[in-house]
């Protein structure tokens, strides 16, 4: 059952270097699946003005969706893992992130289990949540989104 949720648009975040009050920007991003995860990962690695990140799963688990929700290891990637990294600057994120966390026998030829894939992109969204500057912030919401409807002073879900 779906609750009426309201991301307010005007709280305040103080910035002390200029000791400003400088209102953050809210992205509302809807399904903490595959995709929805990686943007909220972008946003919180590359933002450089306060921001408020709301990202809505329904699942208590975000990161993995449907395609990388398995919890069996024989459904592999379709693509090898040498061409899976979550960011197009950094082409070997995915294979280092593998050979740091137990999978060091990993080639970029090697079509690993969607699984591992799933904890990859969980590991991502918490390590660019913990890396982001103080004046970014993700909130995990879990519950449907069934609706969105955008006034001059904040956005309702």
């Amino acid at each position: 059952m779906s609750r009426k949720y309201q991301a307010q648009l005007s709280h305040p975040m103080n910035s002390s270097t200029l000791n400003l009050n400088i209102s953050p920007v809210t992205f509302a991003i809807v399904g903490g699946g595959f995709s929805g995860s990686l943007v909220a990962a972008n946003l919180l690695r590359n933002a450089t003005m306060p921001l408020s990140i709301k990202l809505i799963e329904r699942n208590s688990e975000v990161g993995r969706g449907v395609a990388y929700g398995t919890q069996v290891n024989c459904h592999l990637l379709n693509v090898p893992a040498g061409k899976m990294s979550a960011f197009p600057d950094e082409l070997n994120h995915f294979l280092n992130w593998l050979h740091q966390n137990g999978h060091q026998e990993v080639t970029a030829a090697t079509f690993v289990p969607r699984q591992v894939y799933g904890d990859y992109v969980q590991a991502t969204l918490k390590e660019a949540e913990v890396n982001a500057p103080a004046n970014v912030c993700l909130e995990r919401i879990v519950d449907e989104a069934i609706a969105i409807e955008t006034t001059t002073h904040s956005t309702t879900l």
